[in-house]
């Protein structure tokens, strides 16, 4: 009965491990980042209008004054698409691609060589290295080497 017990515990705390994803190795072939730009019209609005009238006899006399009026204008909206050739672990190949359509996407042109790389479906999430900028001395002379940070860029086919 405590083998059974034993056996079913380790079962349960072993399926939490199947579902976790794993990496598997990629290659990026190339890369090609390519800008976009788009213009994109913001309304205006017509702002508040408050009346005061004063009432003087036989006849009123009033005044309107509005706030928070605005012109209506055109935003140029930037756009890049990024699409790479991956060679999946199978050996095929596979042409990806993402883009920065909204606030919150990620697309970066990622260096060409090998990857640990989740794939899910129609998707490959790439760890794409970023340097920042280093800090130089006086004299030009690096004094402390930029710090790379990973973006998990998501490429689709």
């Amino acid at each position: 009965m405590k083998a059974i017990l034993v056996a079913a515990l380790f079962g349960l705390a072993s399926l939490p491990a199947l579902a976790k994803d794993q990496r598997v190795p990629v290659e990026v072939l190339s890369a090609q980042s390519q800008q976009h730009e788009g213009v994109r019209h913001v309304r205006g609005s017509p702002g508040t209008t408050d009346t005061r009238c004063h009432v003087n006899g036989d006849y009123a006399n009033c005044t309107s004054t509005t706030t928070g009026q605005s012109e209506g204008y055109d935003r140029v909206v930037s756009r890049t698409e990024v699409t790479v050739m991956l060679k999946m672990p199978d050996g095929s190949r596979v042409s990806a691609h993402c883009q920065n359509n909204s606030l919150f996407s990620v697309c970066l042109e990622p260096p060409v060589g090998p990857y640990q790389a989740y794939v899910h479906g129609y998707d490959v999430h790439l760890l794409v290295p970023l340097t920042g900028s280093p800090k130089y001395n006086k004299d030009g002379t690096i004094k402390k080497a930029g710090k790379t940070t990973w973006a998990e860029v998501r490429f689709s086919w």
